[in-house]
């Protein structure tokens, strides 16, 4: 997970125990801990180009494991569809043992950001996505209209919409 500008500061950060604070390096992951959970797998949408070729738009959307259970039970999405980690490494584990696989291996990325805390500068910084795997061929979603479950029944405001 990579924390957009709008995520709060106080949400990144944490103490220290030495009076300080310190990024939530466990949170921002690759880890068991982090937002995307154990597994995370990204739904790229198919477009046709003019030529004919196919190319995959990322439009954010993600079938996750989370450690914080409340949020899969009666948290709000942004359309992520969160899992049990239990359910996401299962899911992810019958799709690795059932699919042809390339193996991309680890997913460097350069992410900073300097968090301004309690008079605090705290560095975050994030060097790896984990390990990536490629099924080939894409497998398809179709996200049927499900129930919602949580308290929030439309998108919030300033929403926009997904292509």
């Amino acid at each position: 997970w990579l924390p957009p500008p709008s995520t709060p500061d106080d949400d990144i950060v944490q103490p220290d125990g030495r009076g300080g604070y310190r990024a939530k390096t466990e949170l921002l992951g690759p880890s068991y801990a982090s937002a995307y959970g154990l597994v995370m797998l990204i739904h790229h949408k198919p477009v046709t180009r003019r030529d004919g070729t196919v190319v995959y738009f990322d439009n954010g959307i993600r079938s996750h494991g989370s450690v914080s259970y409340r949020t899969i039970i009666r948290g709000a999405s942004h359309g992520c569809h969160r899992l049990f980690n239990h359910l996401a490494v299962r899911l992810g584990d019958y799709l690795l043992k059932h699919r042809t696989v390339v193996r991309e291996g680890n997913l460097p990325v350069r992410y900073g950001r300097a968090v301004y805390y309690k008079g605090e500068t705290v560095s975050v910084k994030i060097e790896s996505r984990g390990h990536g795997f490629l099924l080939e061929p894409p497998v398809p979603v179709e996200v049927l209209e499900g129930r919602i479950r949580g308290r929030v029944r439309q998108p919030p405001k300033g929403s926009r919409a997904v292509p």
